[in-house]
C-alpha cells in the first residue's frame, strides 16, 4: 500500500511539472539571472523556449544570459530571434543591432537601426548603432554625419562625442578627433570611457605625457576599475617602464580574476623576480582550470634558474594529467630546442600542432624550428598557416618576409611587408621593407624608407648601412661611401658598412682597402668574414703568402667557411703546390686526428689531383670527426651527384650542409642539382635559384637551374637559362651538355 501511494506522488508531483507553463520557466530563470547564477538561468530560459519557441521574452532573456557567461555567438542568435518577435521592443532591438556590429555584420545592424530611427527619429543610441554600421562599411564620411545629427538630437549624450573622435581618428582627422573626445569629457565628467577613448588616442599619437596624464585622470574617478587598469600597466609596459605597470597589475589581481593573477606573475617572471610570481603560480595551480598555465609557468621559471631537470619534471606532470594540451607539449618543445635538441623539438612541435591544428603558437614554433633547420619551403608553409588561424600576426610576417627574401620571392616579401609596417611600424620592420622594396627594384620608394628613418634615427649604423647599400646598388659610389663610413663611425663593428667600402676601394686602391681591414681585426679581433676579405684582398694584389696564412687561420678556427677552402685550393692548384700542400694537411692529421679541416683539405686537395677514391674516404674521415662538418658534407655530396651513385646518401650530406650554411650559393647548388638529379625538378628550382640570384654570372649554376626547369616542363624559362648560362661562361663543366640541350629546345 505504501508503495502505490508512493508512486501516485511522483505522479502526481510530474504532472505537476510537465503541467507548468514557459512563463513559468521564465519567472524561475529571472530568479537565477537576479542571483547571477547565469548557467542555470539558461536552462530554464531554454525550458521555456522548449515549451513555446515563439516566447520573445525568453529568448530575448537567454541572450542576457549567454552574454554575462561569454558566449556572445550564441547571444546573437537568440537576440535575432528575440527582435524579430518582439518589433517593438526597442531595448531588444538595439541590443541586437549593437552585437550584430561587433559581428561584422554591418548591413543588417544598419538595417535594424534604421527601423529603430524610423519609429523613434530622436533615439540617440540608434542613430549611434547606426554611424558604427555605416563605418563597418568604409563610409567614414557617412559615419561622421550620422553622429553629428546624434549630437543635434542630444548635445548632453557623451557617447556621442567619443564615437565621434573614433570616426575622425580612423580619417586621420587628428585636432577634430582630440577636440571630439574632450567634448566626451566635458559634457560627462564623471565618465570614464571617453577618458579612455581621449588617453588611447594620445597613446596612437605618440603623445606619451599626455596619454599618461589622461589615463592618470581616468584612474582617479574609480581606481579600481579594471579596464583603466589594465590600460595604464599595459601603456607602462610597452613604454619601457615596466617598474610602474606592477601597481595596476596588483590592483587587477586582487579582483581574483584568474587572467588578471597570471598576468600579474608574468610581470614578476620578466621583471626577474621569481620569488614573488612562485608563490601566485602555486596557488594558482591548486585550481583545476588554472592547473595547466600555472604550472608550464612553473617550468618556464625552473628552467631560466639552470633547474633543467625540474622543468622537465613539471612538463612531464602536466603532459602525464593532461596528455593532449597542445601547450605543455608546446613548452616541451621550447624546453628541447633551448637545450639544442632541434630536431627533437621539432618533432614535438609537430605533435602539438597534430593535437591542436589551430594553435597559431604551435604553427610558429614549427616555422621557427624549420628556419633553423634552413626548410625554408616548411617554414614558409608553418607562418602562413599562422596566418590563416591570426591574419593580424605581425611575427609570422617579419619571418616570413625574410624567408621570401632569402628564397628571392621578393614580390611576396614586399607585399608582407608593407602589411608588416603598417600593423607594427618599428624601424627594424620599416628598416625591412626597404630591403624587400629594394629586392623588388622598387628603388625610389626603399629610397623614401630610408630617407625618413635617417631623418628620425639619425645616430642608427644600420639605417646609413642600408642607404649606403642603396645607393651602391644605383650605382652612386660617391653617397654609398658617404652612408658606409657614417655607419662605421656610428658603430666601428659593422662589419657590412666595412663590406661596402672594401667593395668600393677595389682594386684600385688595395693599401685603402687593407687598412681599413687591419684596422678593424686590430680592434675586433678575429671574425672569420672579415679575415676571409682580408685573404681576398692579399691575394688580389700579389701576396701569396701572407693570403694563404689568413686562410689557414680560418680553415683552423672557423671550419665551416667553404670560400676559404676553395681559395687555399685554386691557390695551391695555380702555384702547382698540390703535392706540398697534400703533405702538409696529412701531416697535420696525423699530429692532430681530430681536425676536420685537415682532413677536409686532404680530401679537396686529392679532388683536384683526380683521386676521387681516396678523396671520398677522407671527406668520409672529416665526417666521422664531425658528422656535422658542413665542408666536407656539401662536397661528399657534390661527388656522389656527379657520379649519380648514393644519391639518397647524397640528399642527406647536402641537407646536412645546408641546415649549416644555409645561404651558401655552392651549398644551394649542390641541393638542387642532386634533386635534379633523382627527378624531383620541382624541389630542385628553389635552392638552384637562390645560387643563382648569389652569383648571377655563374655558368654552372645557370645550367644546373636550367636543366630543372627542363625536367620541370618550363620549356621557355629553360631555354632562357641555359643561353644565360653559355653567354656568361662558355666553358664551364657541363656545357657541352648544356649546348646540346639548347639544340633540342630550339628544334
Amino acid at each position: 500500500m505504501l508503495r502505490r501511494v508512493a508512486t501516485l506522488a511522483c505522479v502526481v508531483s510530474l504532472s505537476a511539472a510537465c503541467s507548468r507553463g514557459p512563463q513559468y520557466f521564465v519567472k524561475s530563470g529571472n530568479q537565477y539571472f537576479e542571483k547571477k547564477q547565469y548557467n542555470e538561468a539558461i536552462v530554464q530560459y531554454r525550458s521555456a523556449i522548449a515549451k513555446n519557441p515563439r516566447i520573445g521574452e525568453a529568448r530575448a532573456k537567454l541572450a542576457d544570459a549567454y552574454m554575462a557567461v561569454g558566449q556572445p555567438a550564441a547571444a546573437l542568435r537568440e537576440y535575432v530571434r528575440a527582435a524579430d518577435l518582439l518589433p517593438n521592443d526597442k531595448d531588444v532591438q538595439l541590443k541586437t543591432a549593437r552585437l550584430l556590429v561587433v559581428a561584422g555584420q554591418y548591413e543588417d545592424a544598419k538595417t535594424r537601426a534604421q527601423q529603430l530611427l524610423e519609429k523613434d527619429p530622436k533615439n540617440v543610441d540608434a542613430q549611434l548603432v547606426r554611424a558604427n554600421a555605416v563605418a563597418g562599411l568604409k563610409d567614414l564620411d557617412g559615419a561622421i554625419a550620422d553622429i553629428e545629427e546624434a549630437i543635434k538630437i542630444d548635445e548632453g549624450h557623451s557617447p556621442s562625442y567619443a564615437n565621434l573622435g573614433y570616426l575622425q581618428q580612423a580619417k586621420g582627422n587628428k585636432a577634430e578627433a582630440e577636440a571630439a573626445y574632450k567634448q566626451a569629457i566635458a559634457t560627462d565628467p564623471k565618465s570614464l570611457m571617453p577618458r579612455l577613448a581621449l588617453a588611447n588616442f594620445y597613446w596612437a599619437s605618440k603623445q606619451q605625457a599626455e596619454a599618461e596624464e589622461t589615463f592618470k585622470a581616468a584612474l582617479a574617478l574609480d581606481p579600481k576599475n579594471p579596464a583603466t587598469n589594465r590600460a595604464l600597466a599595459l601603456f607602462y609596459m610597452t613604454s619601457n617602464r615596466a617598474a610602474e605597470a606592477e601597481a595596476p597589475l596588483k590592483v587587477l589581481a586582487d579582483t581574483k580574476d584568474a587572467g588578471a593573477r597570471l598576468a600579474l606573475a608574468d610581470y614578476y617572471t620578466s621583471a626577474n623576480r621569481a620569488a614573488d610570481a612562485k608563490p601566485i603560480l602555486d596557488e594558482l595551480a591548486k585550481t583545476e582550470a588554472t592547473y595547466a598555465p600555472a604550472k608550464l609557468r612553473l617550468a618556464a621559471i625552473a628552467y631560466t634558474a639552470k633547474e633543467k631537470d625540474e622543468a622537465y619534471k613539471i612538463v612531464a606532470e602536466v603532459r602525464a594529467r593532461q596528455p593532449r594540451n597542445a601547450v605543455a607539449i608546446i613548452t616541451e618543445a621550447r624546453l628541447l630546442a633551448a637545450d639544442g635538441k632541434r630536431d627533437e623539438a621539432l618533432t614535438k612541435a609537430k605533435e602539438a600542432v597534430t593535437v591542436d591544428p589551430k594553435s597559431a603558437a604551435g604553427h610558429f614554433l614549427v616555422g621557427s624550428l624549420d628556419a633553423l633547420k634552413s626548410d625554408r619551403d616548411g617554414a614558409i608553409a608553418a607562418f602562413n598557416e599562422v596566418l590563416k588561424l591570426v591574419p593580424a600576426a605581425t611575427p609570422a610576417k617579419i619571418e616570413l618576409v625574410n624567408l621570401y627574401l632569402g628564397k628571392g620571392d621578393a614580390d611576396m616579401a614586399a607585399q608582407l611587408a608593407r602589411q608588416a609596417v603598417k600593423e607594427r611600424p618599428t624601424p627594424s620592420v620599416r628598416l625591412l621593407l626597404a630591403r624587400a622594396l629594394m629586392a623588388h627594384k622598387e628603388m625610389s620608394e626603399a629610397n623614401e624608407q630610408l630617407d625618413a628613418l635617417a631623418r628620425e634615427y639619425p645616430q642608427s649604423a644600420v639605417v646609413h648601412t642600408q642607404i649606403g647599400a642603396l645607393a651602391l646598388a644605383r650605382n652612386d659610389r660617391d653617397a654609398a661611401r658617404t652612408a658606409f663610413e657614417k655607419a662605421q663611425q656610428l658603430d666601428p663593428r659593422n662589419r657590412e658598412a666595412l663590406a661596402g667600402l672594401v667593395t668600393l676601394d677595389g682594386p684600385t686602391n688595395i693599401r685603402h682597402a687593407q687598412e681599413r681591414i687591419d684596422r678593424y681585426l686590430s680592434t675586433n679581433g678575429d671574425d672569420p668574414a672579415v679575415l676571409l676579405m682580408q685573404a681576398r684582398v692579399l691575394l688580389s694584389k700579389g701576396d701569396y703568402a701572407k693570403g694563404e696564412g689568413v686562410l689557414k687561420k680560418i680553415v683552423q678556427t672557423a671550419p665551416a667557411t667553404l670560400p676559404a677552402y676553395s681559395l687555399l685550393g685554386q691557390l695551391y692548384l695555380n702555384q702547382h703546390r698540390l703535392d706540398e700542400a697534400l703533405a702538409e694537411f696529412d701531416a697535420i692529421g696525423k699530429r692532430q686526428p681530430k681536425s676536420v679541416s685537415a682532413a677536409t683539405l686532404v680530401a679537396m686537395i686529392l679532388e683536384m689531383q683526380k683521386k676521387p677514391e681516396q678523396a671520398e674516404k677522407q671527406y668520409q674521415k672529416a665526417l666521422e670527426i664531425d658528422p656535422h662538418a658542413a665542408v666536407a658534407a656539401n662536397n661528399l655530396a657534390w661527388m656522389y651527384a656527379e657520379r649519380g651513385a648514393n644519391l639518397d646518401v647524397a640528399l642527406q650530406l647536402a641537407e646536412t650542409a645546408k641546415a649549416q650554411l644555409p645561404d651558401l650559393p655552392e651549398v644551394n647548388d649542390t641541393l638542387g642539382w642532386i634533386y635534379c638529379k633523382k627527378g624531383l625538378p620541382s624541389l630542385a628550382i628553389g635552392p638552384l635559384l637562390e645560387s643563382v640570384q648569389k652569383q648571377p654570372k655563374n655558368g654552372a649554376f645557370l645550367y644546373h637551374l636550367g636543366m630543372a626547369y627542363v625536367k620541370n616542363g618550363d620549356l621557355m624559362k629553360a631555354r632562357l637559362t641555359l643561353e644565360q648560362a653559355l653567354a656568361a661562361s662558355p666553358n664551364f663543366d657541363g656545357a657541352a651538355e648544356a649546348k646540346k640541350t639548347l639544340e633540342s629546345l630550339k628544334g
